[in-house]
């Protein structure tokens, strides 16, 4: 993976190599390169399709969701891996709009943390010199600090997609689905699974049998190959802000699909042909 968690990384910037071959008095007040979004401000990204981001803080992977909620306030929600609790976010972008400041609060509004973000491509990942201007909008890298920690931990978040919030119901119900899924392979416990499934569930790369799932049976068959396939990326996935149409909503990288709060397809990698 691309990401880096040294912070001492995102202050050198791609300022390093210019720093070697001039004075290290210019090297000390040498401007920092980074992008400005101008664009997201600009046209006012609505509440009704929020900008999903991605990535992670420290070493736990998070999604959180982004629009302008007026002037240059921002406003959001998110969460984070193996986490059905989901987090509010509000801030205020930067004049510029090279950079914004989120309060991170819980389900009852306390304060959690503080976001510290700027528009940037995080260093290492383009290093072939192109023209970093087309990726103003690509990517969130900052910090993250916890209410009363000194200690701040790495953000580095790239953009996914646009939430379509028409379907926020058919969305919040198939999240909730999505983690407790999550937690039945996590536990080994095909019987809490089981009640959330969709027969027949079309099956890709796991099945030992035919292409689905018709019944219990054929999930207790397989529950141990499912768990092997999908157990390591269990604590990653994130089901938070996932993107939903009137009927399906796409986890685990494109891997699950959901519909109602029912699982309708599970694939050792992404599915192929989509969500049916």
């Amino acid at each position: 993976m691309w990401f880096k968690s040294s912070i001492g990384l995102l202050a050198r910037r791609r300022t390093s190599v210019l720093c070697s071959a001039i004075s290290v008095l210019l090297c000390l007040v040498a401007p920092v390169a980074h992008s400005a979004c101008h664009s997201f401000t600009a046209i006012d990204v609505p509440a009704s399709k929020p900008v999903v981001y991605q990535g992670s803080v420290g070493d736990q992977k998070v999604r959180i969701a982004l629009w302008v909620s007026g002037g240059r306030r921002a406003e959001g929600f998110g969460g984070y891996a193996a986490s059905e609790d989901q987090v509010g976010l509000d801030g205020t972008f930067a004049k510029d709009d090279d950079s914004l400041v989120l309060r991170e609060t819980d389900s009852a509004g306390k304060s959690e943390g503080t976001f510290k973000l700027k528009f940037d491509v995080p260093v290492g990942l383009y290093d072939d010199g192109r023209d970093l201007a087309a990726y103003d909008c690509s990517y969130l890298v900052g910090t993250w600090v916890g209410r009363g920690d000194r200690n701040p931990r790495v953000v580095i978040l790239n953009r996914d997609a646009r939430l379509n919030e028409a379907y926020k119901a058919e969305r919040e119900l198939n999240e909730r689905a999505a983690f407790l899924m999550q937690a039945a392979i996590l536990r080994g416990r095909s019987q809490d699974l089981e009640p959330l499934l969709a027969y027949p569930v079309s099956t890709q790369g796991i099945t030992r049998g035919g292409q689905s799932w018709d019944d219990a049976s054929d999930l207790k068959r397989d529950f141990k190959a499912l768990v092997s396939a999908k157990r390591g990326d269990a604590t990653s996935a994130v089901a938070h802000a996932l993107l939903s149409g009137p009927a399906s909503t796409y986890f685990w990288d494109g891997s699950v699909c959901l519909s109602h709060g029912r699982i309708t397809q599970i694939c050792r990698s992404g599915c192929k042909g989509g969500c049916p």
